[in-house]
């Protein structure tokens, strides 16, 4: 699994070791790339959920497309006010 990190998220994600298997790759931008390989994914679902708009699933493609259906059903909770005021 591979996990991009920008702003704020990039400096907590170089200050913290995820898991035992992380590795992580500094891009000249200032961006954060961790490596991680992991069983349980809940958990870091919810890592990068957390992260908002500064977290990007890189790789495996399965979780990047989980990750933007997940976030898609967010967003559509939020256009919901739209029509409330």
């Amino acid at each position: 699994m591979a996990v991009e990190f920008r702003g704020f998220e990039a400096r907590l994600a170089r200050e913290r070791t995820w898991h035992e298997s992380q590795r992580m790759e500094e891009k000249k931008d200032g961006a954060v790339i961790i490596h991680l390989k992991v069983t349980g994914i809940e958990e870091v679902k919810r890592w990068i959920l957390s992260s908002g708009k500064d977290a990007k699933v890189l790789e495996p493609l399965w979780l990047a497309e989980e990750m933007e259906k997940e976030l898609g059903e967010a967003a559509m909770r939020y256009k919901s006010f739209e029509n409330v005021h």
